[in-house]
């Protein structure tokens, strides 16, 4: 009766602390490899400085994006304005054979 009793205060003890041991755990872990307070903060400074960039990157993009864009469209006007003075210049062609074989 006494090894079950012990059990159960022994389940209830861990149960109850096992998100400090968690924490207790974790931070042995992070001394056992050399990291501290500081490195993490810093190491949080560098993941938000990169998320930074990151939405700076994004935003150059689109930018670019849109440059491309509105390139694209300036080359399709002038393909029409080209294609259209092409149509214009083949029907002078045309004009002038005409008029040379009347002549």
């Amino acid at each position: 009766m006494a090894n079950i009793k012990s059990a159960n205060l022994w389940y209830y003890d861990v149960s109850k602390s096992s998100s400090q041991k968690a924490i207790h755990n974790l931070a042995q872990a992070f001394k056992t490899f050399g990291i501290s307070k500081r490195s993490i903060q810093y190491r949080q400074d560098v993941v938000e400085e990169l998320e930074e960039r990151v939405l700076s990157l994004e935003k150059e993009i689109k930018e670019k994006d849109d440059e491309i864009y509105d390139l694209e469209e300036k080359c399709e006007e002038f393909e029409k304005d080209y294609c259209d003075k092409c149509q214009d210049y083949e029907d002078l062609e045309e004009k002038a054979l005409h008029l040379m074989m009347v002549h």
